[in-house]
């Protein structure tokens, strides 16, 4: 890993004592959110761990352990003799922020490339009328791309558009190209919502090919669904990311 600057000063909040969750749970998320904010950039090295818990206010112990959680998701590692430093591990969407592929790896410092496999246009399936809430005989952009991150393969999508309510988006060349960003710029339609559900499977032989892993290497698959600013179901899609090169993260908050 590359080591980056040091972070002798860190501009974070310190935990509330009089808020329910511990202070071990507040401090991970406010440094997690420094990190997705690159308030702690990639390869920084944090304060030392007696300046650390001075500005999170929680005692040594404590951020051990928050450390040590941070360790376990990939987010921080430590150097010997040398202290905590930011990763630049797993790829990450930051929480409850709808952010494409390739904005996801700007915001880490990371290049994204796109091969274009397939890119055809054709009728909608009878399944995909109830999912797009449209009618019979639209037209339908699909397009299977292998996803990479620096020139490294981590994804496979396959991504379905109701041509109509993006118009021109076919004329796009999405080679090394963000389809978000290729909407907004075309078809002028700026997506602002995403369901989203992932669960885990075991990469097939094709899979394995693709993304340069074994078969049967875990990967998470994703379906998406995305939504225009005036409800319109815009694009549906199927990804498939490599393990050890994907985290989803989210904040769920009580009703």
């Amino acid at each position: 890993m590359w080591y980056g600057r040091r972070m002798d000063v860190l501009d974070v909040p310190a935990v509330d004592p009089a808020a329910p969750q511990s202070a071990a749970l507040q401090a991970y998320r406010i440094l997690e959110r420094a990190m997705d904010s690159r308030v702690l950039a990639p390869g920084s090295k944090l304060p030392s761990e007696r300046e650390l818990a001075r500005r999170l206010g929680v005692s040594r112990s404590t951020l051990r352990h928050v450390l040590a959680a941070l360790a376990d998701s990939n987010l921080v590692e430590a150097s010997p003799q040398r202290g905590w430093f930011v990763t630049d591990g797993p790829i990450s969407d930051p929480p409850n922020s709808l952010v494409s592929f390739t904005e996801s790896a700007r915001l880490r410092g990371i290049r994204a490339g796109a091969k274009v496999l397939v890119k055809t246009i054709r009728p909608i399936t009878l399944p995909e009328q109830d999912e797009f809430r449209a009618a019979p005989g639209t037209d339908i952009l699909e397009i299977r791309r292998l996803r990479t991150l620096d020139d490294t393969p981590v994804s496979l999508d396959v991504s379905c558009i109701v041509m109509a309510r993006v118009p021109g988006i076919e004329t796009v060349d999405l080679e090394d190209a963000s389809l978000y960003e290729a909407m907004v710029r075309v078809g002028g339609v700026k997506p602002v919502r995403s369901d989203y559900a992932v669960h885990a499977e075991r990469a097939d032989e094709d899979t394995a090919a693709l993304l340069d892993i074994a078969v049967g290497a875990p990967v998470l698959v994703g379906q998406e669904l995305t939504y225009g600013p005036n409800g319109d179901r815009l694009l549906s899609a199927h990804l498939i990311y490599r393990g050890d090169a994907y985290t989803f993260r989210a904040t769920l908050y009580d009703r």
